[in-house]
């Protein structure tokens, strides 16, 4: 992807101006401060730098909305964030509609209570994705299309549990998404496009 290799705040000013910069904007400082001080992933990067880059694929695929890049930002925050509050929570509720952190919770192992650990089981986790609502499909979608790229660090079990619940999971749930989408339909390129980035990084 094209726009990896820039920050995400010069990223988002190229694509975003006025009121909708602002939100992408809060998006951002929220991710930032939810993350601070967490422990890195094994590249040794700061945790933000993930959810940045999935924000990123978002717009780079043309999903040039607000909330879609919002959603990417913060889609670790519930279940990554030990320290995040209720009225963290409601901060995000007054920019965002009450549906984007009903959308957190989804792409969250976690329940609907904060901090409350996720009880059910992968199989569970992945059914309900696949009942969830679109820009979750496709938020996860550009998540584990990161996690597929950024291979310097991970270990091979891990790559290949990626890969396994890639393809048991999320590569059908793309195609139900297709099935339901007609030739004009504006996402078709976007599901598309992850589909066939999935075929390609999950051969073998």
């Amino acid at each position: 992807m094209r726009l990896l290799d820039r920050s995400f705040v010069d990223v988002a000013r190229k694509h975003f101006n006025g009121d909708d910069l602002q939100r992408v904007m809060f998006a951002h400082d929220m991710a930032r401060y939810a993350h601070a001080g967490q422990t890195p992933r094994d590249s040794g990067k700061p945790v933000i730098t993930h959810p940045e880059r999935v924000a990123k694929i978002t717009i780079g695929l043309n999903m040039r909305r607000p909330d879609i890049t919002a959603l990417a930002l913060l889609h670790d925050i519930i279940e990554d964030c030990a320290f995040l509050s209720r009225a963290d929570i409601a901060r995000i509720r007054t920019v965002f509609d009450g549906d984007l952190i009903d959308d957190l919770y989804t792409l969250s192992k976690r329940s609907s209570s904060v901090h409350i650990e996720w009880t059910g089981s992968r199989m569970d986790y992945y059914h309900s994705l696949r009942h969830a609502s679109q820009r979750v499909q496709i938020v996860k979608s550009c998540d584990r299309l990161d996690n597929l790229l950024d291979t310097a660090h991970v270990t091979s079990d891990k790559r290949e549990r990626q890969r396994r619940t890639t393809r048991d999971h999320l590569v059908p749930m793309l195609q139900d998404m297709l099935r339901g989408m007609n030739r004009t339909d504006p996402m078709r390129y976007v599901v598309e496009y992850l589909f066939e980035e999935f075929e390609r990084l999950c051969k073998g």
